[in-house]
């Protein structure tokens, strides 16, 4: 079936699934938004030229990143086929680099806002490997 009306396609689509997409949309705007602080877009004041560098190549990373995540979300709230893979492999990255900020930060400062993403992601990244969802997505 190519098209779904929206009161079919939800009909189809597990609670869960509904979360995740709106949980994924929200922190993919969040990620364009931060990145786009970093990248220079607007003035960050206080920086040597290598900070400001760095500050925009991160920017930039974050900025696509918070793109696929908008993808994700997308295609999650559409069961597109690929939505799965993608869900899983963002929420896996999400967790990774929640653990490898921690270790750096402590949980103090940058480390305690990465609590929050990794415990969400990690939530999210268990759900989608569960039985029900991946039938879901035909996996």
């Amino acid at each position: 079936m190519l098209h779904m009306d929206a009161k079919a396609m939800h009909a189809g689509r597990p609670f869960g699934i509904t979360i995740a997409a709106i949980f994924i949309f929200l922190i993919g705007l969040g990620s364009i938004v931060v990145g786009l602080l970093g990248a220079g877009v607007f003035k960050i004041s206080g920086l040597d030229t290598t900070s400001v560098a760095n500050a925009q190549a991160i920017g930039i990373a974050a900025v696509v990143v918070g793109a696929v995540q908008l993808v994700v979300a997308w295609s999650l709230w559409t069961l597109k086929g690929f939505a799965w893979f993608l869900a899983v492999l963002l929420q896996g990255i999400n967790v990774a680099v929640g653990v490898v900020t921690i270790v750096q930060h402590g949980v103090s400062g940058t480390g305690s806002a990465a609590i929050g993403s990794l415990v969400g992601s990690a939530l999210i990244l268990l759900y989608f490997l569960s039985p029900g969802v991946r039938r879901a997505f035909h996996r």
